[in-house]
């Protein structure tokens, strides 16, 4: 996929605006066991990918693994804040609760 990019051209005395990354919260479950496990990345089709290659220690054992509910954050502090979040047992329950059950009907 092509990316346009706008070029500005600066004065000495302007900075450039910083491009906004987006970042993103994500679950997955083994196909193989039902397991959960929750993720973030700036790239998250990479990092599935990654998953499914073995090159996460944790996931390795449980492949494949399937995208089950994802979530978009401008800001890299709040993606980490609901990781967090998702992975205490509150976040489980959440899961379960609004994406388990709701992918299940």
């Amino acid at each position: 996929m092509l990316a346009f990019v706008k070029c500005v051209h600066l004065t000495s005395r302007q900075k450039p605006k910083k491009i906004m990354e987006k970042f993103y919260v994500y679950v997955l479950q083994s196909i193989p066991t039902a397991r959960l496990y929750v993720g973030m990345s700036a790239q998250p089709d990479e990092r599935l990918k990654a998953h499914n290659a073995g090159k996460s220690t944790w996931t390795k054992a449980f492949r494949p693994w399937v995208r089950i509910h994802p979530e978009e954050y401008d800001d890299k502090s709040r993606a980490m804040k609901r990781e967090k979040y998702l992975k205490s047992g509150w976040g489980r329950q959440w899961i379960e609760k609004n994406v388990l059950n709701k992918n299940n009907t």
